[in-house]
């Protein structure tokens, strides 16, 4: 079996590395920004025809969800990878008869439920990068009937070990523990309430569809259990024993370009519920990767 990784410098492709390496009969292609400009259409087409996969893991993405909600620039590049790239991959796997793995987000939802989102609710995005990701979503729907075989997993909050490439992006409780040690003050947000996901429990929940042979679909794959982002760098601080004040602030006392959605838990109604949150966190420190 070949499988074929997009992006697997980033945080997640090196995550799902880690996974496969551990697997028998796999060749593994692993493809990151160096390697393909995924942008390039006839390129993208020539390289994945070339290597025959049987699966493709897409785990490229903009997200720079500020940067894209008002700056034309940044919405042109959105557009061009959350939508117009997974029509193509969409069609890329089909013509060659490949599985695509492909990643969406919470921020497709409206964030006004406060009991969690399944995965057939109503796709409501309120910002610009949330309706890049609903598109992209639609373009590989619209490609069901004409025999695509994919997985659309909607994750949330990720986090873990940092990809093997320079520019991989810090998350969120690496941020927040560099700014804790140069003595800034911290600020969380209490009314933004979710699902943290950790990349190695996602890579290998992402991994398991194909191992169980699940019906191709939507998923929704998160660690269990939801917090604040108050909440979560609470407890992440506490359990290295760092003892900081956070300063408790509301999504408006935060101005950002790009309206977050309050309640943006995901329901995982089809597969094994994965750890809690908390215990994901745990691990992740565990690893002695954070300093």
């Amino acid at each position: 079996m070949t499988i074929l990784i997009l992006g697997a410098a980033g945080n997640l492709g090196t995550a799902f590395s880690g996974i496969l390496a551990k697997q028998e009969d796999v060749s593994v292609v692993a493809w990151d920004k160096t390697e393909l400009d995924v942008t390039d259409q006839g390129i993208l087409v020539k390289k994945i025809s070339d290597v025959k996969p049987n699966i493709i893991i897409n785990t490229v993405a903009y997200n720079d969800v500020d940067a894209c909600e008002k700056d034309e620039a940044a919405q042109e590049i959105a557009r061009r990878l959350n939508v117009d790239f997974i029509k193509s991959l969409g069609e890329i796997a089909l013509a060659n008869d490949a599985t695509l793995i492909h990643y969406s987000s919470d921020y497709v939802f409206k964030g006004d439920n406060k009991e969690g989102y399944k995965e057939d609710d109503l796709v409501e995005p309120q910002n610009f990068y949330g309706q890049t990701k609903a598109d992209g979503e639609q373009e590989l729907i619209k490609l069901t009937g004409k025999g695509l075989k994919w997985y659309l997993i909607r994750t949330s909050k990720l986090f873990g070990p940092k990809g093997s490439s320079l520019a991989a992006k810090p998350n969120f409780f690496e941020i927040m523990l560099k700014l804790a040690k140069q003595g800034k003050e911290l600020k969380a947000v209490t009314n933004e309430t979710g699902s943290f996901t950790y990349t190695p429990d996602l890579a290998q929940a992402s991994w398991d569809l194909i191992i169980d042979n699940c019906s191709f679909g939507i998923y929704h794959l998160i660690n269990s259990g939801q917090a604040s982002w108050y909440d979560a760098i609470v407890y992440f601080l506490n359990k290295i024993g760092l003892k900081v004040d956070i300063k408790k602030v509301l999504s408006q006392d935060f101005p950002r370009p790009a309206k977050r959605p309050e309640y943006s838990l995901l329901i995982n109604t089809k597969r094994p519920v994965l750890r809690s949150w908390q215990e994901a966190i745990d691990d992740y420190i565990s690893k002695g990767i954070i300093k």
